[in-house]
């Protein structure tokens, strides 16, 4: 466990990790923030740069995250209103997630004008966090 712990920080340390996603992660927070703008939907991106963090104001932020999930699965991402940028991300990488963002948002805005939004689901609404069950 420690010589696999000292061989990540090394690689960290030689990759420039901690530079390396908070670059990645300022172009993606920017990129969605156009998005955001182009279809005037009302989400914030807040959080730390190598973890940008979706606000989602609209009327119902979770049926909206819901579909951005289901419709970003659907898309081969495995997406949420959180992204944990790591080493791997690539600007090349974020510009395709950025381009399969876009189409999945332009579709909850084409649901929220339409107020069929939560028609979109193909099951249930997901749940705000984490809560006893009994």
């Amino acid at each position: 466990g420690y010589a696999a712990a000292l061989a990540t920080i090394k690689q960290y340390e030689k990759k420039k990790g901690a530079q390396h996603t908070g670059q990645v992660g300022k172009y993606l927070s920017t990129g969605l923030k156009k998005i955001f703008t182009k279809y005037n939907l009302k989400i914030e991106m807040t959080g730390l740069a190598s973890v940008p963090t979706m606000v989602i104001k609209e009327k119902d932020p979770l049926v909206v995250k819901s579909v951005f999930t289901q419709e970003m699965l659907a898309q081969g991402y495995l997406a949420s209103t959180m992204v944990y940028v790591s080493c791997s991300h690539t600007k090349q990488i974020v510009d395709q997630y950025l381009k399969s963002a876009d189409q999945v948002f332009a579709c909850i805005t084409e649901g929220i004008q339409a107020g069929t939004l939560k028609g979109l689901l193909k099951g249930p609404v997901c749940h705000s966090g984490f809560s006893r069950l009994t």
